[in-house]
């Protein structure tokens, strides 16, 4: 059996992925230079320590964020172990 090149197969939408990245990083970085040069003294390191680390968890998802069919994989096996399942008819 021949193993199949395309397996996993690539993300389909990883093109949103760097649109979504590279767009609200520029975004972020032009608002943490407005915030720099308007903002007083002492208001302004704990609004740029956050700005800087919302900017540090979108480029953390940007590089090791699943993809859409390994987050479905992901939460198909928590769902199935999870101890407590609803039946398929269940309104509740």
């Amino acid at each position: 059996m021949t193993p199949d090149p395309q397996d996993p197969l690539p993300e389909g939408q990883w093109l949103f992925r760097r649109i979504f990245t590279w767009t609200f990083t520029a975004i972020q970085l032009g608002l943490f230079g407005w915030t720099i040069w308007r903002m007083p003294a002492a208001d302004l390191q704990l609004v740029a320590l956050w700005q800087l680390g919302l900017l540090a968890l979108v480029v953390t998802y940007y590089l090791l964020a699943p993809s859409a069919p390994q987050l479905a994989r992901i939460f198909a096996e928590i769902r199935g172990r999870l101890p407590f399942t609803r039946s398929p008819g269940d309104p509740s």
